[in-house]
């Protein structure tokens, strides 16, 4: 078992930028993320991370999105634990299953810990299992944007709150594009703004650099961009 090591103090390189593992919620909802701030109080940002864990890929893109001008959370789902491969995710993905609803109610505190600290509007991305979930929290809480990376879940169009952008692979054995794109027309014919992209030549966790195998820097960082400019377009 692999433990994420984090920074827990100010950004050298970036005056007045703080990274850090703070303590959110109470009880029942408790838990624990990464945090990136500055001095600037920025619209909240959830980052919802893949089966792996919180690796430090997005460790990496809290700072990055902190540095575009936002306040971001990424709650820790599996407690400190970060997979060395598939088999482990797997497992790890399976006990949060088993235990849905004490995750849904810590994601919820997550996000009301941004909003009642921080920024009242909220956005939220979602990679492969993180996707999944901020499907669930686009559909039980108030937000202005969900960004999905290769993951969808079940939906009720009239219950989605917010605009939608997508990115997915061209070749994904885990969300078949066809399915992804079924995904978002229900959303788009039920009323939602939706703007979905797809990367030719990627598969899964394409925008992951710690998974190395299936990194495409130039989608990726493409990608990020889009999505920058859709959480500044929908948080403003």
């Amino acid at each position: 078992m692999v433990i994420v090591q984090h920074p827990t103090g100010p950004n050298d390189e970036e005056p007045g930028a703080y990274g850090r593992m703070i303590d959110f919620g109470r009880r029942r909802d408790a838990g624990r993320g990464y945090l990136a701030s500055s001095d600037r109080v920025g619209q909240g940002v959830l980052i919802l991370h893949e089966w792996f864990g919180l690796q430090p890929f997005f460790v990496s893109l809290a700072d990055r999105l902190r540095d575009e001008g936002f306040t971001v959370l990424v709650p820790d789902i599996y407690e400190g634990a970060v997979a060395a491969d598939v088999e482990e995710a797997e497992r790890l993905m399976r006990a949060v299953d088993d235990d849905e609803n004490r995750i849904g109610w810590m994601l919820k505190a997550a996000a009301s810990y941004l909003i009642d600290n921080w920024h009242p509007r909220l956005g939220v991305i979602g990679f492969s299992m993180g996707a999944g979930w901020a499907c669930r929290l686009a559909q039980e809480i108030e937000l202005e944007a969900t960004v999905l990376y290769y993951g969808t879940s079940d939906v009720e169009p009239a219950r989605w709150r917010g605009a939608l952008q997508g990115h997915f692979a061209e070749t994904d054995d885990f969300e078949p594009l066809q399915e992804a794109r079924a995904f978002m027309v229900a959303l788009e014919d039920g009323g939602v703004e939706v703007d979905a992209h797809v990367y030719p030549g990627t598969g899964h966790w394409f925008a992951n650099r710690s998974v190395p195998d299936a990194y495409d820097e130039a989608s990726a960082e493409l990608a990020l961009q889009r999505t920058v400019s859709f959480l500044r377009h929908h948080l403003a």
